[in-house]
């Protein structure tokens, strides 16, 4: 694993420019070649951890751009390009534009959350989350010696 950071979406549009390249040089039609590149981008967002969900939705969003273009006269790259367009659209990006993937903790999207904000993470000892109490005030650790709970007394 590298020690740099790369962009997942980056990286999908990677292999989906490559893949897509590669197709087109080996002679493929380019319907033929928007399928290798799919293939592609789908096994690198799969690899990066992006959601099936998102993948399909970005894969679905590309295809129709890719369509609409060669129907309507565009080159293939000009396609191609539209469809790349239409994932950034769909997908959104780091800067915030939204969509499936945008999102942090403490913006709303679906990576928000964390201790004490009320997402999955919240509570804690005393604040009555999953991890609230201890000896002395009820929880199920309370007790000791002296105090009548499961671990009063002593030997004899």
């Amino acid at each position: 694993m590298s020690d740099t950071f790369q962009d997942p979406m980056g990286a999908v549009g990677d292999a989906a420019s490559t893949a897509y390249q590669n197709a087109l040089n080996e002679g493929l039609q380019p319907e033929q070649a928007f399928d290798a590149a799919a293939t592609a981008a789908t096994a690198a967002g799969q690899e990066a951890g992006i959601p099936a969900e998102a993948l399909e939705t970005a894969i679905s969003s590309a295809q129709e751009a890719f369509s609409s273009a060669l129907s309507a006269g565009e080159d293939p790259s000009a396609a191609f390009e539209a469809a790349g367009d239409a994932v950034q659209e769909t997908m959104g990006d780091p800067s915030g534009d939204g969509g499936p993937m945008a999102g942090g903790p403490g913006d709303g999207g679906p990576m928000a959350g964390g201790p004490g904000d009320g997402g999955p993470m919240a509570g804690g000892p005393g604040d009555g989350g999953p991890m609230a109490g201890g000896p002395g005030d009820g929880g199920p650790m309370a007790g000791g010696p002296g105090d009548g709970g499961p671990m009063a007394g002593g030997p004899g």
